[in-house]
């Protein structure tokens, strides 16, 4: 088990790096805690973990498991409306399995547990991590014990620590697994190694190949965005607000509000959208949307202002004005045109606090923003999403 946990760790840091700004533990705090509760409470929780895990055993009818730990995973899996497939949700309201569940399930294997726990203590990189060991100890147990009745599973992502640790599970056991993208991709990330892939566009295929062209040739499949099956331009005759901001978390907020004023004094009404993931707060002089749905936020503007995101993607798919801003970026942050919008010329012109011409620029036409003919080649023929869809549950059925 300290094997695969520990590769897990590796295969993240590797694409990501600077490992102090993805730690979330206590510096192995909650792994003496954990140690303690494994050796006065075995008994007890081994046996509330078999109980666990048999309960979860009997919704498992199909063939197939779909592993979900986020939203934009989730929303993919509903577009795709899988059958024959039994479906796990780590996160949100639809979860079915929770961060309780996974913490007793990591007590059944206790004899494992306490060489784990001390090798995971003995590493920075994992003792810095101590909640996520514990969490994917957990998930280890739970796919080791479903694994043994499963054909294959899906995966909606093919970086994260838990997806990978499922991966290496899969192996040694012989379970096919099927990766099926969920969001865009930049040059960072790994080779494609499931079974099958399904990647959205020669976008994808390009930034994938740049790490081993030769190794994906048989094993992936084109198909097209599948966020965008169901998306539709609600074409609003009146906006509410003339720019929607949409900063990620490596942008310096204060830069963010700069701008924000800068365009609530030239009398232009703005809100802003912080990344799910984000959770610095907003100042109540600041209008901040809290709405789920980033597509009605997109709808319900005349602009969008985003710096290193995907959110490009969606706002000129609806036919918005879209606006790369440079925002300063926190402490030891570099990035640049991590997506190749400006490169590829999707995104024609890149503006940032030195700029004085972003006001006047408004009264331009949208084309003196953004290509949009080269859409398609960051999220595929849409138009062809019935092909898609068939194309991957005959994939499955035949794996």
């Amino acid at each position: 088990m300290f094997e695969k946990i520990n590769k897990s760790f590796l295969h993240f840091f590797n694409i990501y790096g600077e490992e102090s700004k993805f730690n979330n533990g206590k510096k192995g705090v909650v792994l003496v805690f954990y140690f303690l509760i494994s050796i006065l409470f075995a008994p007890f929780l081994y046996f509330i973990s078999i109980l666990l895990i048999s309960k979860l055993l009997k919704n498992t009818n199909n063939p197939f498991n779909e592993f979900i730990f986020s939203k934009n995973q989730l929303n993919i899996s509903n577009n795709l409306n899988l059958q024959n497939t039994n479906k796990f949700i780590f996160i949100g309201d639809e979860k079915n399995i929770s961060d309780l569940d996974l913490f007793l399930l990591s007590f059944l294997t206790p004899f494992d547990n306490l060489y784990t726990l001390y090798k995971s203590f003995l590493s920075k990189r994992l003792r810095n991590n101590d909640f996520r060991v514990i969490k994917l100890i957990g998930i280890h147990n739970f796919i080791s014990k479903i694994f043994l009745f499963t054909k294959g599973y899906i995966s909606y992502n093919d970086h994260s620590h838990y997806n990978y640790l499922i991966f290496l599970i899969s192996k040694d056991l012989c379970v096919k697994s099927i990766y099926i993208q969920h969001a865009p991709v930049t040059k960072k990330f790994p080779k494609l190694y499931h079974s099958m892939n399904f990647i959205f566009s020669e976008d994808s295929l390009s930034k994938y190949s740049i790490n081993d062209r030769n190794s994906i040739i048989n094993k992936y499949k084109l198909i097209s965005d599948i966020r965008f099956w169901n998306l539709k331009n609600k074409n609003l005759s009146k906006k509410k607000h003339d720019f929607l901001i949409c900063p990620n978390k490596l942008d310096d907020l204060d830069d963010v509000f700069k701008l924000y004023d800068y365009l609530e004094k030239n009398n232009f009404s703005s809100i802003i959208r912080l990344h799910p993931a984000d959770k610095r707060i907003i100042p109540f002089s600041y209008r901040e949307s809290k709405n789920n749905n980033l597509y009605d936020d997109i709808n319900c503007v005349k602009n969008v202002i985003t710096n290193e995101s995907s959110i490009p993607l969606q706002s000129i798919f609806l036919k918005i004005k879209t606006i790369k801003y440079k925002f300063i970026q926190i402490e030891g942050i570099k990035s640049n045109d991590v997506y190749g919008f400006l490169d590829s010329g999707l995104i024609k012109k890149e503006f940032n606090k030195k700029n004085t011409d972003l006001i006047l620029s408004l009264q331009r036409d949208v084309s003196y923003f953004q290509d949009n003919k080269k859409l398609k080649f960051y999220i595929g023929d849409i138009s062809k999403k019935n092909i898609h869809k068939k194309t991957i549950e005959n994939e499955i059925l035949n794996i």
